[in-house]
């Protein structure tokens, strides 16, 4: 298993990434917050230099990730897939968490408002079929223009959509956990349980299924701060890395901040 070790701060944190990128990918993010935190960021399976993702349980591959990092607590930051891995280590393991930064959690399960959920579950639909087809490349293209940097798909290098077509296979099987809730996140009093600091970050421009989510989230778990970050999307840690830190800086790692449990 690939772990990168970012920054040089005396405080210690995990962040997992988002599907189909890298634990490298959090390098710009870190590097506002390097004076205080030193991150683990592991490559979640089939991802970075994992190996290829042959199928199964990958909420389960990924939460064994996790288990391989050393025992904290830890500061545990999640972006999009990789949050709603941290939350579910953060609901078994509270013993290791610090605090638990979500950022545009992609529980789609939590999903309330009718229009933001039928919205994104043609979106999906739409994706499987082109899936189904054999079509990875069109089931790449169109997953990375919702839920992508945003730029287009042809101004993308050639060997970035090459490798985006091979991982594109992972999107499926991460429908139980992300449209059924497979793990039971939401089970009645699970997340009221949750007595950790809980940071929720959104892009004010993401798909509005997000904030619905975040919504939901920041309803059920007891003193979560919500933050949304103008003129972001999805991709909210890469586009506005220092935003990003920033939240979490003023959240978590303030002079000021001595209740957190060590």
């Amino acid at each position: 298993m690939g772990i990168r070790r970012i920054g040089h701060g005396s405080e210690q944190a995990v962040a997992l990434h988002c599907t189909l990128a890298h634990g490298g990918a959090w390098a710009p993010m870190v590097a506002s917050l390097a004076d205080r935190l030193t991150v683990l960021a592991p490559d979640l399976p089939g991802h970075g230099t994992a190996p290829d993702w042959e199928g199964g349980d990958f909420l389960a591959a990924s939460l064994e990730v996790l288990d391989g990092v050393p025992e904290g607590p830890r500061h545990v930051i999640g972006h999009s897939f990789g949050a709603v891995v941290a939350l579910e280590h953060a609901l078994r393991a509270p013993e290791r968490v610090r605090s638990l930064t979500l950022i545009e959690p992609v529980l789609f399960a939590a999903a309330r408002s009718g229009a933001a959920k039928a919205a994104f579950e043609i979106e999906w639909q739409e994706l499987s079929r082109r899936f189904a087809a054999g079509d990875r490349e069109g089931a790449a293209r169109f997953f990375t223009g919702s839920w992508g940097t945003g730029l287009a798909w042809e101004s993308l290098p050639g060997p970035a959509r090459a490798r985006i077509a091979s991982q594109i296979h992972i999107v499926p099987d991460q429908t139980a956990i992300l449209q059924h809730d497979c793990a039971g996140i939401l089970a009645p009093g699970r997340l009221e349980g949750l007595d950790l600091p809980v940071l929720l970050i959104e892009g004010r421009e993401s798909p509005p299924v997000v904030a619905d989510i975040v919504e939901t989230l920041a309803a059920r778990i007891a003193g979560a701060r919500r933050v949304r970050i103008a003129e972001a999307g999805h991709m909210v840690p890469f586009s506005h890395p220092a935003e990003v830190a920033e939240a979490i800086r003023s959240s978590f790692l303030a002079e000021s901040v001595a209740t957190l449990p060590s």
